[in-house]
């Protein structure tokens, strides 16, 4: 990700609160209560610059994807918009592998279709605040194999957790990231 407290600041590494991380069973947010499901993803959200401050990302940072590829969809989620991107590896018979870029305003000119390119910016971290639960703006990145059942018409968040139509991994097994983990 790319954003103006990023470059003034100098990026060092991302950091995590426990409850950001896949598979968490508790908010990092709000009542820090329980989730109603585990957490299908990641949040970004928090970074230390090269001084060792943390930061965080705001609606002026820039959402790269992961790797080349198709939007499959792009759909309302709790907090913005979600976009689907799929991604093809040698071999016909393979899966689609997804990844799902999620809390986001995507750019204007992004549509279901287009294909796109690694590290090319799609949208920005939706400029929501804190006006929702006391959530800070974050961008929420779920990565899985989608099956021969994946449709991608009318999709909706709830359908992350069917697993009829996505395997979903954790991000960090994939990922190659610089982070800390905080859990207080």
């Amino acid at each position: 990700m790319r954003g103006r407290s990023m470059n003034e600041s100098g990026f060092r590494s991302w950091v995590f609160h426990s409850n950001m991380l896949y598979g968490a069973k508790n908010k990092w947010w709000g009542d820090y209560g329980n989730r109603d499901f585990p957490h299908e993803g990641l949040d970004f959200c928090l970074f230390k610059d090269v001084s060792g401050r943390v930061l965080g990302v705001d609606e002026n940072t820039e959402v790269p994807v992961i790797l080349d590829g198709r939007v499959r969809a792009i759909f309302n989620d709790y907090l913005g918009k979600a976009i689907i991107v799929s991604h093809h590896f040698s071999g016909e018979n393979q899966p689609e592998f997804l990844s799902v870029y999620a809390h986001t305003k995507p750019f204007s000119n992004l549509a279901v279709g287009d294909r796109i390119i690694k590290n090319e910016n799609i949208a920005t971290v939706a400029g929501f605040g804190q006006k929702k639960n006391k959530i800070l703006p974050h961008l929420h990145l779920t990565f899985g194999w989608a099956t021969k059942a994946m449709t991608y018409k009318n999709f909706e968040w709830n359908r992350l957790r069917e697993p009829d139509l996505i395997r979903l991994i954790d991000p960090l097994t994939f990922l190659h990231l610089s982070y800390n983990v905080i859990t207080n």
